[in-house]
């Protein structure tokens, strides 16, 4: 019977931290996930456009559907931007079309978060597109200026 309740006991034991870890309550366990995200993230990603991503906090990628967009993904959790390619303004190349917000289901690290961005538009940006929230810009001024 003690064998019994002490089997018990170390199965809830173990039941639990791997709850704890899960959520990220564990700090050491949420520590070394960050880190091996960012190596993952340095080793899936061109040297040079891993630096631009040190440099400058985000990284552009075209979009194969539509050429005069492209996608602004962020190093942070933030919603990805998107800009239109102005031809005729040499001031202002760029201008901010709209932004999509995905959010990953469970907790993950920024670095996982942001591959996962890179990935779906380069694999497949219409299945990126028809999953990710939408906002345009228009809405957005819209509701600073009310």
């Amino acid at each position: 019977m003690l064998i019994t309740y002490l089997l018990l006991g170390g199965l809830l034991l173990l039941l639990a931290v791997w709850s704890l870890c899960r959520l990220g309550f564990l700090p050491c366990t949420a520590q070394a996930a960050e880190c091996r995200a960012e190596q993952l993230l340095q080793q899936h990603m061109p040297p040079q456009q891993y630096q631009q991503l040190q440099e400058q906090g985000y990284i552009e990628i075209p979009s194969r559907l539509h050429p005069d967009h492209l996608y602004r993904i962020f190093r942070r959790r933030q919603r990805v931007q998107i800009y239109t390619l102005n031809q005729a303004s040499s001031s202002e190349p760029r201008q901010k079309y709209g932004e999509l917000c995905v959010v990953a289901c469970d907790p993950v690290p920024d670095a996982d978060l942001f591959l996962a961005h890179k990935w779906m538009i380069e694999a497949d940006e219409g299945a990126y597109l028809a999953i990710a929230n939408r906002v345009t810009y228009r809405a957005l001024r819209a509701t600073t200026d009310a």
